[in-house]
């Protein structure tokens, strides 16, 4: 179980306002919020959206569900929602039962506070946005290429750039 603070945007927002959101907070991730659901996205989704062409958040796809628990869940799961690392292991198994791998804790002015399942899963997201992505399985950053799109070395992904 990990905890990280990340950007929340609309499904409306720019993509380029993703890309922004993600720089100022120094995250991989963001949330993204519709009427009815919460998203994450990782940077190389919102760069190869860029590439593609998309503009708005709401066009990347393959994201990864966020459950908003009710405060009754937390309640009966003795979730801690103020030191969310008190109550470690009730989080990992009420992410279990849910079925999700990230929870939305909390959120204010623009930032998320996100509980993952996995430890390794907040390190993923944690990380500094680089300027270059590939999509290939690992979906790992890459050194700027010599041009903007083009075939990765090491596992035959599509890097996209921004």
């Amino acid at each position: 179980m990990d905890v990280v603070h990340l950007p929340i945007l609309t499904s409306d927002s720019p993509l380029k306002d993703a890309v922004r959101a993600m720089r100022v907070q120094q995250r991989s991730a963001l949330v993204r919020e519709t009427h009815t659901d919460l998203a994450l996205v990782k940077i190389p989704k919102v760069f190869a959206a860029l590439s593609d062409g998309l503009t708005q958040l709401s066009n990347v796809k393959n994201s990864e569900p966020v459950y908003r628990p009710s405060p009754a869940e937390m309640a009966s799961a003795h979730l801690d929602e103020r030191n969310p690392r008190r109550t470690e292991a009730e989080w990992q198994t009420f992410l279990d039962s849910v079925g999700y791998s990230y929870a939305l804790l909390d959120s204010f002015l623009g930032t998320a506070l996100v509980v993952t399942r996995h430890e390794p899963q907040g390190d993923e997201i944690r990380k500094f946005p680089q300027d270059c992505y590939c999509n290939g399985p690992h979906e790992h950053s890459y050194p700027p290429p010599t041009v903007v799109k083009g075939k990765c070395p090491q596992c035959a992904g599509t890097v996209h750039c921004e």
